[in-house]
């Protein structure tokens, strides 16, 4: 018997929000989810698929009272065609909402999803859901969002439609369009950044004679973890600072995520190679033709060797010659990042409450402090250029 095939309702179909607080709920909607991953703007998809939303909630999701808060939108058929991935914690007398992956400082690069078609009704319906029940929420915080995504211009004007306070603030994350060959990449860089490189390479060859490996099991990957969150303690511990991966839950956390990805094909974890010994590694992954470079790290004592710059020049030659369009690095204009990538984008943390709310008044006093912050600037800027 042929299988009969499930179309998704037309666009015009009126829009249920559905509560969804179970992981069994979500299981059930992955294929779901997934279709909607390919609607996603380009700066999101790898840190709002099934795993990653999974790995993250495990690790994270059972501190400060926290609850998972997904808003499924479906049509008349039953078929979802959008979600708010959010979870809600209570800060003081505050229920914040916030999307799956913030505050946690591992990645950036989240957004609400929609299927083709659907974004504007999704966010119209989301709107109406929050004013209904602003019993559910006194925040709703949608950071590390791309600046440019449709779903979060639909929820500007949203916000203004039903009244609620809003805020917005922008930081800025660098990228590589990549080229075709290495060459054309190569001559976009500073002189500086030329010889350094060419520099590096002829040091690294006469040295160790280096290769690079990627990852290619779940065993392996946990070892190239373990010995990077190792060398990133070291690094830190060094300048008086805890490391990063002293914390148990980021170390859940990326264990659980690494592991996802070797299932699904997308991880790109990297390691510069000499005599069998790891001396840099490079943890990422490849979503829709992007790669997106996550943590590297190197061991302390090769510092004056610069590893980590002859991994990634060998990373970048990898991908440009697989084709890939572009290199995503995290948010922030880290003096390295900028040798490496002029094209700037942007995240955005976006804030909104009802308007007479004690948080919709904070927020409305925060914009006036901006407003007043701005023009004083403008206007010392312009004395001194008198």
């Amino acid at each position: 018997m042929k299988k009969q095939e499930r179309h998704i309702a037309k666009p015009e179909s009126p829009l249920i929000v559905e509560r969804l607080s179970r992981w069994d709920q979500l299981e059930e909607i992955r294929p779901a989810l997934e279709n909607m991953l390919q609607s996603s703007a380009p700066e999101v998809g790898a840190f709002s698929t099934y795993e990653f939303l999974r790995a993250w909630w495990e690790a994270y999701g059972d501190s400060n009272g926290r609850e998972l808060f997904f808003l499924a939108c479906r049509v008349s058929n039953g078929d979802i065609v959008a979600m708010a991935p959010l979870f809600r914690e209570k800060e003081l007398r505050r229920r914040v909402l916030r999307l799956v992956g913030d505050t946690s400082d591992d990645v950036d690069g989240f957004d609400l999803l929609a299927a083709n078609g659907f974004e504007s009704r999704a966010v119209v319906a989301w709107g109406q859901w929050l004013a209904a029940n602003r019993s559910e929420w006194s925040t709703l915080e949608l950071n590390s969002v791309p600046t440019g995504s449709r779903l979060l211009a639909d929820f500007r004007a949203v916000c203004k439609s039903q009244r609620f306070a809003s805020r917005e603030v922008t930081i800025s994350h660098r990228v590589i369009q990549l080229p075709s060959d290495w060459e054309q990449y190569r001559q976009r860089l500073s002189s500086k950044m030329r010889f350094s490189i060419s520099h590096q390479m002829r040091v690294a060859e006469k040295k160790w004679h280096p290769s690079m490996r990627l990852c290619q099991s779940e065993a392996e990957a946990l070892q190239w973890l373990a010995l990077m969150a190792k060398w990133q303690n070291v690094r830190w511990s060094s300048r008086g600072i805890r490391g990063k991966f002293e914390w148990n839950r980021r170390r859940l956390f990326y264990e659980k995520f690494v592991i996802g990805l070797v299932r699904n094909g997308d991880l790109r974890f990297w390691a510069l190679v000499a005599n069998d010994q790891l001396l840099a590694v490079e943890l990422g992954c490849r979503f829709e033709g992007r790669y997106v470079g996550i943590h590297p790290a190197f061991d302390p004592a090769l510092a004056p060797y610069s590893p980590g710059v002859v991994l990634r020049t060998m990373i970048l030659q990898r991908l440009i010659r697989d084709g890939m369009e572009r290199y995503d690095f995290g948010a922030g204009d880290e003096k390295y990042k900028l040798r490496w990538a002029n094209e700037r984008k942007t995240f955005s943390n976006f804030c909104c409450a009802p308007h007479w709310s004690q948080a919709g008044l904070r927020l409305q006093i925060n914009n006036v402090v901006d407003c007043t912050r701005k023009m004083v600037k403008s206007l010392l800027m312009g004395w001194s250029a008198a």
